[in-house]
């Protein structure tokens, strides 16, 4: 059964770290027989916060839409952030920004840690193009992690400093 069948109206869903929540399902105006999802963002952020998006709900298994992880998926990705880290070897900068395209959250925190390490060895010297790609890891994982531990978007970041912290001081 593909993901498109099961969403109804106030589920949330997933698209490249960004959360966002389905306010209506319906067929299209012209009459035609496909169903679209509508959804804009959950967490409102500046103008993005108003836009919204529809995709015909056939469509939505060729996306990398995903329902949100769980409460228990994300106190096991604390734990893997949390896991002990020593920064060895530089990630490639644009291999690293094509695997968070990908969605997937165990590669996002594999990034995280690896620049996040980086920045605390070079005392926060890090390259715009760097400081980018620390930024856009961070924005990946902190709305779906606010979201299951439900706290604020800046709560959960400061949660995953401090198990970045964590991670590499121990």
């Amino acid at each position: 059964m593909s993901l498109g069948d099961n969403l109804k109206v106030g589920d949330k869903i997933v698209d490249f770290g960004t959360v966002y929540r389905i306010f209506q399902l319906k067929k299209r105006k012209d009459g035609g027989s496909k169903k679209r999802i509508f959804f804009r963002r959950y967490y409102k952020n500046g103008k993005a916060a108003i836009s919204e998006f529809s995709l015909p709900i056939e469509n939505v298994d060729m996306t990398n839409i995903r329902m949100p992880l769980s409460k228990k998926d994300v106190d096991q990705l604390m734990k893997q952030i949390r896991k002990s880290y020593r920064f060895t070897k530089r990630i490639d900068t644009n291999n690293a920004k094509d695997l968070l395209k990908v969605n997937d959250p165990g590669e996002v925190i594999r990034i995280l840690k690896n620049v996040y390490a980086e920045s605390k060895k070079s005392g926060e010297n890090l390259t715009k193009s760097r400081r980018d790609l620390l930024e856009s890891a961070f924005e990946k994982l902190e709305e779906e992690f606010a979201l299951a531990l439900k706290i604020t978007v800046k709560g959960a970041r400061k949660k995953i400093i401090s198990a970045l912290d964590r991670s590499i001081s121990s």
